[in-house]
């Protein structure tokens, strides 16, 4: 029964995680969208455009969970954070 259950959950949670990577795929193209209209056809300036890319080269940063404090526990390691919220 247990893996029963574990094949649910990892199916559940691929569903959400594709969800949400499409959300946020449809917000990034929609904020570029308003970010080019704004700039118009033939900007008086590159500036603006190359000032937003050089800051999303330089924000390098580990995409990691940051760490979970619940029941005044710390949790640092992802497996020790998916234990404590899971429902059983």
């Amino acid at each position: 029964m247990e893996q029963k259950k574990g094949k649910n959950l990892d199916g559940d949670f691929s569903k959400l995680a594709s969800e949400l990577n499409l959300s946020l795929k449809e917000f990034w193209n929609q904020n570029w969208l308003e970010f080019i209209n704004k700039t118009g056809k033939n900007p008086l300036s590159s500036r603006p455009f190359w000032r937003k890319i050089n800051k999303f080269r330089s924000n390098k940063s580990p995409r990691q969970i940051p760490s979970l404090f619940k029941d005044g526990k710390e949790f640092n390691t992802d497996i020790d954070k998916g234990k404590s919220l899971a429902i059983y």
